[in-house]
C-alpha cells in the first residue's frame, strides 16, 4: 500500500487513500489471476528462426539469446477474467486509474512466483525472459504462434487472443523464460522513456 500512495502521489490525501485501500480490498477480494509454464525442446533452425516442440519462431534476438539451450519455457500470465470484469463496472476517472494499477500488480506477482516455481522444479540459478511485441526484435505477430505452441493453456487460463494480437483480459502477458548465465533485461533494448516496469537502463543495439 505504500508503493501505491507514492506512485499515485496521493501522499497527505487522507480521504483518496481511505478509497484506494477500499478498491484495493475489494480488487484482492475478487482477484483470481493465474499463470502457466510449458517445458519446450528448443532448436535453432538459423540465424533468424528457432524451432520450439511442432512450432517455429522467428526472432534474431531470441537465436542470439537461445540458440545454446536445449530448452525453455513458454509461459501465460493473466489478470483472470474476474479482475477484468470487476474494473469494468468502475465508474470514477480515480476507481479506473487507481484499478489499472492493481490489475497490473496481480500478473507481475504471479509472473514472479511462476519463475520460483520453474528455478526450483528444474534446478535452475537464473532465468531470463522475452516476450513477443515488447521489442521490434520479436514482433507482437508472433503472439499468435505462440499461443499455437501453449494450446490449450489460454483456453484454460481464460485468455483470449485478439485479431489486433493483443490479449484480453488486457493485463496479460506471454513470453518465454530461458535459462541464462547473465540477466537478460528486454528493457536494455526498449527506448521507451516512461515506463513505470523498467528494470535496465537503455542501452540501444
Amino acid at each position: 500500500m505504500p508503493a501505491l500512495v507514492k506512485e499515485l502521489k496521493l501522499e497527505g490525501k487522507t480521504a483518496l487513500i481511505r478509497r484506494l485501500e477500499r478498491l484495493a480490498a475489494a480488487a484482492v477480494d475478487v482477484a483470481r489471476p493465474k499463470a502457466a509454464a510449458r517445458l519446450s525442446a528448443l532448436k535453432a533452425l538459423d540465424a533468424d528462426r528457432m524451432r520450439m516442440d511442432h512450432v517455429i519462431l522467428t526472432s534474431p534476438l531470441m537465436v542470439q539469446h537461445m540458440a545454446g539451450l536445449g530448452r525453455v519455457f513458454p509461459y501465460l500470465v493473466t489478470e483472470g477474467r474476474e479482475l477484468h470484469e470487476w474494473a469494468l463496472g468502475l465508474e470514477s476517472r480515480f476507481d479506473v486509474v487507481v484499478s489499472a494499477f492493481l490489475r497490473e500488480i496481480a500478473p507481475a506477482q504471479y509472473l514472479k512466483l511462476l519463475e520460483e516455481k520453474l528455478l526450483q522444479e528444474y534446478g535452475m540459478r537464473q532465468l531470463s525472459l522475452m516476450s513477443p511485441g515488447s521489442l521490434a526484435a520479436w514482433p507482437i505477430e508472433q503472439q499468435g504462434e505462440l499461443f499455437r505452441l501453449l494450446a490449450p493453456v489460454p483456453e484454460r487460463l481464460g485468455v483470449a487472443l485478439l485479431p489486433s494480437f493483443m490479449m484480453k483480459p488486457e493485463y496479460s502477458e506471454s513470453g518465454v523464460f530461458f535459462e541464462t548465465e547473465k540477466k537478460f533485461y528486454n528493457c536494455r533494448l526498449c527506448p521507451q522513456p516512461a515506463c513505470r516496469g523498467r528494470q535496465a537502463a537503455y542501452r540501444g543495439g
